[in-house]
């Protein structure tokens, strides 16, 4: 079934009709204007006074330059660091949405001087088993760090003969492996357990879809799982959050619900892999930036005390994005629960099942053996998320995502017509410190040397 964040330029995941939308939450704020330190064409003189004064207000300069130098160090006033501790991070995670610092990375829906995305599939060719079987050792030696055995039982899962009957492809069988080990690992035994007739590559033509599942025409056989194969390019890791998402689906009743669910669960593991390795979100493929922007809303989607959300967040999670694209939260992107979702083909709420409820419990912390795709499921996962901890969040957004994890700043915006004029015009403003810095320095050397502006 497809939910769609193809609005923004993000993925979609199945044939049918799109249930999502977006709701605007006001403009961001213009950017403050930029200081003006000297007149502009004139070279300033000093008087004998100014002259003399001079020596005490350079090592006052000096001594206010470093104390900021100082307060720029400290963890929340860096782009990306990887030695927060639960404090800093938990700290961080207050702030408002964080400001893109590379717009390059999103998709140019939202940020219309991003580059274009290719109108043609992924280049290059896709990974080789010994590559995939290399990045899977890399992966889990991180992940199960002190329990080499785990990690080393958990690469002979892409050998696994049952695993290979079932997912003869490489990259989606080495996307699916890579799950052992993340809340969503239950993804691996629905496979097993023979779930799927067939999981594959396919052309879905011009179809903005990236994976879908194709029930059996007769009604009595076993669904296809495909994958879009334009994509079958990319790093085999970028996969993994649509396995997380379509094998919710294991039945023939759907809901809005269960889009929206599987959805906000599947991100969640794209948020634990780049954070893993932040280069995955830097490869400025086509899929890689449509993932990037939406676990952007995801993360964003936070509440005053820093706590992961679905339907709360501090502002547009959007900064700075493109008129109209604004936000409120992540799951604002979906249209609204009811019989009016998809023109009344989908309901509230469809039957759960246990690739949901084991994933719900590692996510959430809770015991759910009876969840369904409802109300209450929906409510736990926004009020409970321990999948991911706080330094592996801020990780994620600033050392993956490039995103400005300082509380102080203001967003570039766009024109009214929602386009980049020139490359000059995407400026954002610098954090409190760094200005102060800027100006010190600026004032420092006009003192020391003169300065024309």
């Amino acid at each position: 079934m497809r939910t769609s964040f193809s609005s923004i330029g993000g993925y979609s995941a199945a044939y049918s009709p799109s249930v999502a939308r977006f709701s605007g939450q006001g403009k961001p704020k213009q950017p403050e204007p930029g200081d003006v330190f000297f007149a502009a064409g004139k070279r300033h003189r000093r008087s004998a006074n100014a002259q003399g004064s001079r020596s005490w207000m350079k090592t006052a300069l000096w001594g206010l330059l470093l104390l900021n130098g100082a307060a720029a160090a400290h963890p929340s006033a860096n782009r990306g660091r990887s030695d927060l501790s639960t404090l800093d991070a938990t700290q961080i995670l207050k702030c408002p949405p964080f400001i893109p610092t590379n717009h390059s990375l999103f998709t140019p829906e939202v940020y219309p001087d991003a580059p274009p995305l290719p109108s043609i599939p992924t280049p290059g060719k896709a990974q080789s088993e010994a590559d995939i079987t290399a990045q899977l050792s890399k992966s889990f030696a991180l992940r199960f760090n002190e329990d080499p055995k785990a990690a080393q039982e958990a690469v002979k899962l892409f050998d696994d003969p049952q695993l290979k009957s079932q997912v003869p492809n490489p990259s989606l069988r080495g996307a699916l492996v890579f799950l052992q080990g993340t809340p969503a690992e239950s993804a691996i035994e629905v496979v097993k357990n023979g779930t799927f007739a067939r999981v594959d590559f396919a052309n879905f033509g011009k179809k903005n879809i990236v994976a879908a599942i194709e029930p059996d025409l007769s009604g009595a056989g076993k669904p296809k799982l495909l994958f879009n194969d334009r994509y079958q390019n990319e790093d085999f890791r970028q996969f993994a959050p649509l396995w997380v998402h379509e094998t919710k689906h294991q039945d023939k009743v759907d809901s809005a619900r269960e889009e929206r669910i599987s959805r906000a669960m599947a991100t969640l593991i794209y948020g634990l892999a780049i954070a893993e390795d932040p280069t995955l979100a830097q490869a400025g493929t086509e899929l890689s930036r449509k993932q990037n922007t939406e676990f952007k809303a995801r993360l964003d989607s936070r509440d005053p005390d820093g706590n992961l959300r679905l339907f709360t967040s501090q502002g547009n999670v959007y900064p700075g994005c493109a008129p109209g694209k604004e936000l409120a939260n992540y799951g604002a992107a979906f249209t609204q629960i009811g019989p009016d979702t998809a023109n009344g083909t989908l309901g509230d709420s469809s039957p759960g099942n246990e690739a949901l409820r084991r994933d719900l419990e590692r996510i959430t912390g809770l015991s759910l053996d009876h969840a369904d795709f409802d109300a209450l499921t929906e409510q736990n996962l926004d009020t409970h998320q321990v999948a991911l901890s706080p330094e592996q969040l801020v990780s994620a957004g600033a050392n993956a995502l490039q995103l400005n994890t300082t509380c102080e700043q203001a967003p570039f915006s766009y024109p009214p017509d929602g386009t980049a004029t020139s490359g000059a015009s995407r400026t954002i403003q610098a954090p409190g410190a760094f200005r102060a810095l800027a100006y010190l320095g600026k004032k420092l050397m006009e003192m020391t040397f003169g300065t024309t502006a």
